[in-house]
């Protein structure tokens, strides 16, 4: 969403807010339409409905995925249209509504085409929702509510809602005062009960809001009061802001209709001149002769800049056609070097652009840049393409050092931001000093709640936490915890300061939340509370509490099995020799800070394994080779003496005896008739062995021939060889497992609970074995390890990007092994005691079952295509069609009910979950598509891998509304 600022011609002016793209700071009451791209509002309809006239309250649903109806009277005809509305306020339009009715291209209730409507006493504003829009955006219809001669019905055979049920409405009183308690002004209004206000939206001529209040409300009973507390400006002016402050408003109106399609307001010092933006508005024009700047000259002034709906282009409507057109505000010397944020638009083939920009601007670094050209520069703007124009500045100079007069501002809000992070750090753990400022400092609504959602759902406990987020601009809100969370959550809101530096105005918010978790539904935050650790080979147990509801899971732990993370053979966890060795096998180790690996070359040696060094330790590593004899020679002491301390494998280790030397050493150098036997499993060559001749010590080339060496000057080094214990894994406690039974597993640092399904179960090439299949208990929801960031963009400013989490959609492809599904899963380590299960993909289907059939459907609902066999194996995956199919009794059970509670499950993200099967046949698979299991229609069908459409958000473009259920197989005894 785009902030557009209003831009100051030569005078101290204090912005008080420059909202276009944020309907909710719009002064007027009805349908209005909004200047925010369809990239980012991510519907067809641009229009929303304010329900007062401070634009504080508006139209939408309680929560993702609902639909809010509403009888609408736009024209104040006395006949009202049905019109529906998103979570974000966005009337819903040409389409057919989540719910399932069809609504026409002006955002109307049609059935078979004819608009519904309804007689409304006059003037109507239909009903009110329940709460605000959680992101702050509102919707609403573009039809103004001008169906009332489009042949519509006023006996309505059905309807989305009610619409003889009149909503209970309390009256409620803002009432604004001074700092010593006087009444500055009062507000009243009407809202539904339970609605949320939003009480930092309000202003008054020459004053400033007093920190620490709360700037959220909620409308609990009938005739409430609320009290906004408001200081004078000039209480904490500087000697230049002591002037007195006028308020403007600059709406852009549609010039045929008069709808209000955005606005911004300020303040300025009487006589200012402002220069006037014309930004761009979709779908619109700006009408000749507009003005370009307003001069303050009463308080209150209103200045209306007109636009005009631009029509499609056709070939016969040369004069339609749309010139794209890009300003770089540069040093002239280097253009690659910008010194303001570039401005773009489109504009009409041969009209008349007007750039307006600061004649002065003062860089971060305090370098001072003035424009060649005076400003504003006008341009006529013709031909195709894109029109490119650089906009050029001077160096002047910089600041004089100790001249900043908002130096005391600057240490006040880097306080606040020191404050903000270490708040930060208690939640998410992160280091206060890789956390930016950037990050809790927003500019509207969106990035307001971006900011609040991203956090919340980060906290995982019960626990009070406190948080910043800091207004530039703009006062922060946390209404969209109460629209997100519902009744999971409470919080406050304390406006803790204000500062004011230059034209911007900081607010700064602290908030405070403390979520709750039911335990019906919760999507549990499992940890080990206590319980007997398996070993090895032993079996153990654990409970589990839940760290949001407090539900608590006791289940029997599988022996663990060995582990060996550092590849040396020995039992990480037992630390035993118990890892499995054969001809060929390596493992690493260090000899004296060293990193070496070991092959083994002879599995019957002396009564265990044989292992020569894949590395060549130089002479000089023990203080040269000393006597040609082996005996006697510096490395075979160092093998006797030394070998055994500095060598990291303590268990396993044998002792070695050899021909040519008596005692037991720990290593050795290989002789000649060693190296002749096992030679054909040796690679490389450059190292001694023992054996020696007149002096000189036999060695092994490169090409594996024999060359006797001179040691005082030879270049060849000596290859350890060391004997170990053969490998014995043991025996491990057997586990009958049977259905029921629960084991846990970790997925990315979470604790899931999986719950066998299966106690004899055979895979899907049906290799019959004794394990016992497991299967998540819950469904991992597709936006699992999703989140926004902050990045940096190409002018310099900040915004909130889009990061997808592993499993926001099934994958590139419909084929399960190239999926995104298997490659998190391939990726996990809690893996330990697990059957690698074959879960190759032999087959393609066709068909679903009934909606709403559950497990009762017919299994010759679908039919299978072979498509080759595939071998694949994995610890993780999960389920295929068929698999599904046979334990359908399961598919729609959670958390061990014994009735399908598939409500339990789904959100907006995880209405159902992966089964690893394609649609398609023998002849085609490749369909792009994959089976589900619904959890909301009650069915299992194919569905796309990924979205289909552009809608408009970056993440709904790239996340489906399907999750994941895991599963595995243990060892049954």
């Amino acid at each position: 969403m785009r902030l557009l600022e209003p831009k100051w011609k030569g005078v101290a002016v204090y912005a008080l807010a420059a909202l276009l793209a944020f309907p909710n700071q719009v002064f007027a009451a009805g349908w209005m339409r909004s200047s925010t791209p369809k990239q980012e509002r991510g519907l067809q309809s641009g229009w929303w409905y304010s329900s007062n006239e401070m634009g504080t309250e508006w139209y939408a649903s309680d929560k993702p995925g609902n639909t809010a109806w509403h009888w609408l009277d736009g024209n104040k005809d006395g006949t009202a249209e049905c019109y529906a509305f998103d979570h974000d306020g966005w009337m819903y339009s040409d389409t057919t509504t989540p719910d399932g009715y069809t609504v026409d291209r002006n955002g109307a209730w049609v059935v078979n085409g004819a608009v519904q409507t309804k007689a409304v006493p006059v003037p109507g504003v239909g009903t009110y929702t329940s709460r605000p829009s959680s992101s702050g955006k509102g919707g609403g219809g573009g039809g103004s509510g001008g169906h009332s001669s489009g042949g519509g019905h006023t006996s309505i055979p059905s309807s989305p809602l009610e619409p003889d049920k009149e909503t209970e409405r309390y009256s409620y009183t803002v009432r604004l005062l001074n700092q010593d308690g006087g009444i500055l002004k009062e507000i009243q209004g009407k809202a539904e009960a339970g609605a949320y206000l939003s009480l930092g939206q309000y202003q008054v001529d020459g004053y400033v809001l007093m920190p620490d209040q709360e700037l959220t409300a909620v409308l609990q009973s009938d005739g409430e009061v609320f009290t906004v507390y408001f200081q004078k400006k000039t209480d904490t002016a500087t000697d230049s802001e002591a002037e007195r402050l006028y308020s403007y408003t600059i709406h852009y109106v549609d010039v045929d209709t008069k709808l209000i399609l955005g606005t911004v307001i300020g303040q300025a010092t009487q006589g200012s001149v402002i220069d006037i933006d014309h930004p761009d508005i979709e779908d619109y024009e700006i009408c000749d002769g507009q003005p370009t700047e307003l001069e303050v000259e009463s308080d209150d002034l209103v200045q209306k800049i007109y636009y005009q709906e631009v029509k499609e282009a056709t070939p016969s409507e040369p004069s339609a056609q749309k010139v794209k057109w890009i300003v770089h505000f540069v040093d002239q010397d280097d253009h690659s070097n910008k010194i303001w944020p570039s401005q773009s638009g489109k504009i009409a083939d041969g009209g008349e652009l007007t750039v307006n920009y600061p004649p002065i601007i003062y860089s971060e670094d305090g370098t001072v840049w003035e424009s060649i050209e005076e400003p504003p520069v006008v341009r006529q703007i013709y031909g195709t393409g894109t029109y490119i124009e650089y906009i050029e500045f001077a160096n002047t100079g910089e600041v004089p050092d100790g001249e900043d007069p908002y130096e005391e501002e600057q240490k006040k809000l880097k306080g606040y931001l020191d404050q903000a992070k270490a708040c930060e750090s208690m939640i998410t753990g992160e280091d206060t000093e890789k956390i930016p400022d950037q990050r809790f400092i927003v500019l509207g609504q969106m990035e307001n709640d971006h900011r609040i959602r991203s956090l919340a759902t980060q906290i995982n406990d019960t626990d009070d936490h406190t948080f910043y987020v800091i207004g530039k601009n703009f006062v922060p809100n946390g209404k969209t915890i109460a629209a997100w969370f519902g009744e999971e959550a409470v919080y406050s809101n304390l406006l803790e300061d204000v500062i004011r530096i230059q034209s911007d105005t900081y607010y700064i918010a602290r908030m405070g939340i403390k979520r709750s978790f039911s335990k019906e539904g919760c999507s549990h935050n499992w940890k080990w509370e206590r319980g007997r650790e398996g070993g090895c080979l032993e079996k153990g147990s654990a409970l589990y509490i839940c760290q949001k509801c407090g539900a608590e899971q006791e289940i029997i732990t599988a022996p663990l099995g060995h582990i060996d993370k550092n590849n040396d053979s020995i039992c990480d966890r037992c630390k035993k020799r118990a890892i499995p060795q054969a001809i060929g096998s390596k493992i690493q180790a260090e000899l004296g800070g060293k990193e070496l690996t070991f092959t083994c070359i002879a599995d019957e040696y002396q009564g265990g394994m044989l292992y020569l060094a894949d590395q060549t330790l130089e002479l000089s590593t023990f203080g040269g080779y000393g006597a040609a004899e082996y005996g006697q020679s510096n490395p075979r002491k160092y093998f006797r003496d030394g070998f055994q301390n500095g060598f990291s494998i303590k268990n396993g280790l044998m002792g070695i005896t050899g021909q040519n030397f008596s005692g037991t050493d720990y290593a050795m150098s290989l002789t000649q008739e060693d190296y002749e036997a096992y030679k054909e499993r040796i690679d490389g060559g450059g190292f001694l062995l023992q054996d020696s001749e007149e002096g000189k010590v036999l060695g092994v080339d490169e090409n594996g021939g024999y060359t006797l060496e001179d040691i005082s000057q030879s270049t060849y080094g000596i290859r350890p060889a060391i004997v170990m214990e053969t490998p014995d894994e043991g025996t491990a406690d057997t586990v009958h497992w049977n259905i029921g039974d629960i084991q846990a597993r970790e997925l990315d640092g979470q604790i899931y609970m999986f719950r066998c399904i299966d106690q004899n179960y055979s895979d899907a090439q049906q290799n019959h074995r004794k394990a016992a299949l497991f299967i998540c208990d819950s469904v991992i929801p597709a936006n699992y390890g999703s989140d926004y960031e902050i990045k940096q963009t190409e002018d310099g400013s900040h915004r909130y990007v889009f990061a997808p989490g592993p499993i926001v959609n099934f994958g590139n492809s419909n084929e399960y092994k190239y999926s995104s599904v298997y490659k998190w899963l391939e990726q996990q380590e809690s893996v330990y005691n697990m059957e690698p299960t074959h879960i190759g993909v032999n087959y393609a289907y066709m068909g679903n079952s009934p909606e709403q059939e559950f497990a009762n459907f017919d299994d010759n609902s679908f039919s299978s295509y072979y498509i080759g066999s595939q071998k694949l194996q994995a610890k993780f995956f999960i389920l295929s069609l068929d698999e599904a199919i046979q334990y359908k009794d399961f598919m729609w059970k959670f958390e061990g009910s014994d009735k399908d509670n598939p409500e339990t499950q789904y959100g907006s993200f995880s209405k159902g979950f992966w089964l690893r099967s394609p649609m398609g046949n023998s002849d085609n698979y490749d369909t792009g598509y994959a089976y589900i299991v619904d959890l909301v229609n009650g069915n299992i069908h194919p569905a796309a891998i990924k979205p289909q459409k552009d809608l408009g958000n970056e993440e709904l473009n790239v996340t489906t509304t399907t999750g994941v259920r895991p599963a595995f197989t243990m060892p049954q005894d």
